[in-house]
């Protein structure tokens, strides 16, 4: 899916839940801390950042959309990523996932591949203190 295509899908499923929820893009503006101009931007696609875990969150909270289904919404595969409940990411997880994002595909299939062969990190063995 084009980047145009991602954004559109990602600020039309904030629209409808801030339609669903009775919210103006004013007053959703006002919860996220956003300006009603900017919300109708990010509603209508057209906008051209990756959205920060701050603001991920302030999505989530104002309207209930996970973080996990933002991220897909932008075109990331977090399937891959086999999350549980909640997920709160960093900004170098972020950063992170828009670098792997940006390869070529038949790199990152290269490197799904590659973390998949390498699975779990091993433990570090118990050391004993006497």
């Amino acid at each position: 899916m084009k980047a145009s295509q991602t954004r559109l899908a990602f600020g039309a499923k904030l629209a409808t839940i801030r339609e669903a929820l009775g919210l103006s893009q004013t007053e959703a503006g006002k919860r996220l801390g956003r300006s009603r101009e900017s919300l109708s931007l990010i509603e209508r696609g057209q906008f051209t950042y990756t959205p920060e875990p701050p603001e991920l969150g302030a999505f989530e909270a104002v309207l209930g959309i996970p973080q996990v289904e933002q991220l897909q919404l932008l075109g990331y595969n977090v399937q891959a990523l086999s999350l549980v409940g909640e997920v709160h990411l960093s900004a170098e997880e972020i950063d992170l996932l828009n670098s792997f994002r940006r390869l070529e595909p038949a790199l990152r299939r290269v490197g799904t591949r590659l973390v998949a062969a390498l699975g779990e990190p091993p433990a570090l063995p118990s050391v004993a203190t006497a």
